[in-house]
């Protein structure tokens, strides 16, 4: 409190940079509203999560989050309950302290603190502009801490904090916070979801009153393809088909002991750092990833099963069809799992930021002779060019840009050249390195990477389109297949080369132990 004494606060991760417009789009809010205690914007990611980059869908699939900030956080803003999301947030000052600063009872002490103040009866405001960026987690151990995390403590704001105890808050609010906490209860349905159907294939458990094709036909099918259509229809353009259920499925097997033990004791968890900013130097297989290949054999089992159970029991072939349809998409699911387990290497020192469709001026100077280029990447670290003439690799450049988040200010960056790439005719692929020489050069960098909320909107826009139940189904399949294969290929050299080090290793101790003459 010493070191803070403005009536709002601005809240950013460490690893998060805003834009310089974040305070003149938010601070107004707060002029209107006396009661209004957050206003609360996007967070926006430079990075894919593991999933997006083992299956490179970042560029071309919206991102997990973007359902969430773009669409689902507007709902909840429509019955003053979108929630603080730990950053790219701004807090009046006085209603923080009049519940004694951030609120520490549970892990996830963002939407603690938020339904808290809501209780107050306090209002909050969602502005869906993205005004930072940011870094996910790069590895699927680091996704699953973070998810882990944000599952105990919404748990834990229900059994610490019920929303129905808050003393002023609407029946909408209490409903809004009931269904934040309950999307984390996934785990349990996606686990039967594996589970169902062997108990019928190997146990004979009836799971469903389904014993004919037409059964089928006029109940489950209809009402399958109705929740796709539906869901497609409101959230397609941030949510492509079967994606939940993908991120969901890799969730589910380690997210569901973290909510039992929570659920026995609220109070047990203890805060964990996600870990960001990972650098991989070569490819692996993640830690977690047994529980999947297990789920592939599993429902390969299950598929053989419902072979054998149509040959014993044809009058059954209605569920038995509906029992190894479940198994085939869990198995789909199972290989896209195993797919995204094989983490692919990241050596950049930093994240590139697209600017390919932005179309910022730019030139770049050497010898004091101008080449128009265009920018198609940027990070803290340098910039990726196009242009229609090679130079020398090494050379000392100024990278003259307008900078947007300046107003189209042009300024000056020295550079080197680290790659000349010949990629057409009459086309040159250029690398930059940034040598910055004062701070001014460092601000500039930082405004042009960072500073513009237009260029981080354009980019999610450019991933944000709708596609077809079929499409999204051939989608899956095609990705889960390939990266599954991708997966087996690297165990297999794997296990190759494990199999010639020990066979070198027996044959050198063969030879080390062979009697002489």
């Amino acid at each position: 409190r010493d070191h803070c004494k403005g009536d709002l606060v601005l809240i950013l991760d460490a690893d998060h940079v805003p834009t310089v417009d974040i305070l003149r789009n938010t601070v107004g809010f707060f002029l209107r509203d006396p009661k209004l205690f957050l206003v609360q914007t996007p967070h926006y990611f430079i990075n894919p999560d593991p999933l997006e980059r083992n299956l490179r869908t970042y560029e071309r699939m919206p991102s997990e989050n973007e359902m969430f900030y773009n669409q689902i956080q507007h709902g909840l803003d429509f019955w003053n309950a979108s929630f603080f999301c730990g950053s790219a947030a701004l807090l009046r000052r006085k209603h923080l302290d009049e519940i004694g600063g951030i609120a520490g009872d549970t892990i996830t002490e963002d939407a603690e603190t938020a339904m808290t103040l809501h209780g107050l009866g306090y209002n909050s405001v969602y502005y869906g502009k993205p005004m930072i960026a940011g870094l996910q987690p790069e590895t699927f151990s680091g996704f699953i801490v973070q998810r882990s995390r944000w599952a105990q403590g919404m748990v834990q704001i229900f059994l610490l904090k019920n929303p129905w105890k808050q003393p002023k808050m609407k029946l909408s609010q209490r409903l809004a916070y009931t269904s934040s906490v309950f999307f984390w209860f996934f785990p349990f349905a996606r686990v039967i979801f594996f589970l169902a159907p062997g108990l019928y294939l190997l146990f004979s458990l009836k799971i469903v009153d389904a014993f004919m094709p037409t059964d089928l036909l006029i109940y489950t099918l209809p009402h399958m393809i109705g929740a796709l259509a539906l869901s497609n229809i409101l959230y397609g353009r941030t949510r492509w088909p079967f994606i939940s259920e993908l991120y969901e499925t890799i969730q589910s097997v380690h997210v569901l002991p973290a909510i039992i033990n929570v659920m026995k004791d609220p109070r047990a968890p203890s805060f964990a750092v996600t870990p960001k900013g990972e650098r991989l130097e070569q490819d692996f297989i993640s830690q977690l990833a047994l529980p999947f290949y297990v789920l592939l054999v599993f429902n390969i089992v299950l598929l053989i099963a419902g072979v054998i159970r149509l040959y014993l029991v044809p009058e059954d072939l209605g569920i038995i069809l509906l029992t190894m349809g479940l198994a085939a998409v869990n198995l789909i699911y199972a290989l896209a799992a195993i797919g995204i387990m094989l983490e692919k290497s990241q050596k950049r020192s930093a994240y590139r930021i697209s600017t390919r469709w932005a179309n910022i001026p730019a030139t770049l100077h050497a010898d004091d002779q101008p080449i128009a280029v265009r920018l198609i990447n940027i990070s803290h670290a340098g910039a990726g060019l196009q242009a229609n003439q090679g130079l020398t690799l090494n050379e000392s450049v100024s990278l003259k840009v307008a900078v947007p988040a300046w107003g189209g200010t042009v300024v000056a960056i020295p550079s080197r050249l680290v790659r000349s790439r010949h990629i057409t005719s009459g086309e040159w692929e250029l690398g930059l390195r940034f040598e910055p020489k004062t701070i001014e050069h460092k601000r500039a960098i930082v405004a042009l990477v960072y500073g513009d909320s237009g260029l981080h909107e354009a980019n999610q826009r450019r991933r944000q389109h709708r596609i077809g139940l079929a499409e999204g189904f051939m989608f899956l399949m095609r990705t889960a297949f390939t990266h599954a294969t991708e997966n087996f290929r690297f165990l297999t050299r794997q296990f190759a080369e494990r199999l010639r080090v020990r066979g070198q290793r027996l044959i050198t101790l063969f030879i080390s132990r062979k009697p002489t003459a």
